[in-house]
């Protein structure tokens, strides 16, 4: 059931997203008229939930573009990373995994406090920040 909390906190900063928790059932509507996608899961499904968080951050329905994304462009590449991991000090933070428990087929640590994926290790390569 923790999950149900970041899936609200991911559809909270992307407008075109409407979080709906109705009879049991949590389902995210993505965009509008007859292209409208629906995303839904039992709400209290946290693996089912953490595949709809990572479908809006990375799937299909990432059009919006991360927060973290947005917030970085036009820095210097070398920085991003940097900024990024900064923006959550303080934060609680954690290692999650998409998929198979055994055999996951992502790896994320996600910020609790507010929903965000900070790095996926599908998407991202780390590098050493040089000093200015």
């Amino acid at each position: 059931m923790k999950q149900l909390g970041n899936l609200a906190l991911v559809c909270a900063k992307r407008p075109s997203l409407l979080l709906e928790i109705h009879d049991g059932t949590a389902s995210v509507y993505v965009g509008a008229g007859p292209d409208r996608a629906i995303l839904s899961a039992r709400w209290d499904n946290d693996t089912e939930i953490e595949c709809i968080i990572h479908e809006l951050n990375f799937g299909k329905y990432c059009t919006d573009a991360n927060t973290s994304t947005a917030e970085t462009q036009g820095q210097r590449d070398e920085d991003a990373l940097w900024n990024l991991l900064l923006k959550h000090r303080g934060h609680n933070v954690g290692i999650v995994s998409y998929g198979d428990p055994d055999n996951p087929a992502d790896v994320c640590l996600e910020c609790e406090d507010c929903g965000e994926v900070i790095l996926d290790a599908e998407l991202y390569t780390l590098s050493a920040r040089e000093e200015n």
